[in-house]
Formats: C-alpha cells, sequence, structure tokens
C-alpha cells in the first residue's frame, strides 16, 4: 500500500495567482486624483516643516541624477569606441552597409 505521506508529496501544488499591485495602485491613483490640492499643501507644508531634510533629499537626488548621466555617458562613449573600431577592422562590411 502506498503510504498517505508519499501520495501527498506526489501531488503537484496548485499556485494561485501572484498578488497584483493593480489594486492597490488603481486605489492610490484614485486617491491622488480626488485629492491633489490637499496632497499639494501637505507637500508644501511638510517642506517649510522639514526645510534643510527636504534640501537634503534634493542635494542626494541631484547627485544620483548626475552619475547617470555620467554612467550613461561613458556607454554612449565605449559603443561609438566599439563601432570605430568595428569599422576599421571590417571595411569591406562596412562599404557593403
Amino acid at each position: 500500500m502506498n503510504d498517505p505521506s508519499e501520495e501527498a508529496a506526489g501531488a503537484p501544488k496548485t499556485l494561485g495567482e501572484p498578488p497584483s499591485g493593480d489594486d492597490a495602485s488603481e486605489k492610490r491613483r484614485e486617491y491622488v486624483a480626488a485629492n491633489r490640492d490637499r496632497i499639494r499643501e501637505l507637500n508644501r507644508l511638510w517642506r517649510s516643516e522639514h526645510l534643510d531634510r527636504a534640501r537634503e533629499l534634493n542635494r542626494d537626488s541631484m547627485r544620483r541624477a548626475a552619475a547617470r548621466r555620467y554612467r550613461e555617458a561613458e556607454v554612449r562613449a565605449r559603443g561609438r569606441e566599439r563601432a570605430k573600431r568595428w569599422r576599421m577592422e571590417h571595411p569591406e562590411r562596412r562599404r557593403a552597409y
């Protein structure tokens, strides 16, 4: 006879749908649409009460943006260099192209 634990182990597990963030994001979107002025006022109030923190967050954001632009410029430069090397190494394929 089969052991009940073996039967349970052999049965495939059914997985439910993963929880989707669509419901939460839709609710948030509706709330923001309904309370746009209130949110704007609360943000303005928070900024006036926490000016140092707001400036610090802004500096961090600007620092990250500058680093991202620098990385993207480096990637573009490497791509240009790689394309230049390819053109030098494959003049016949370049002409055909």
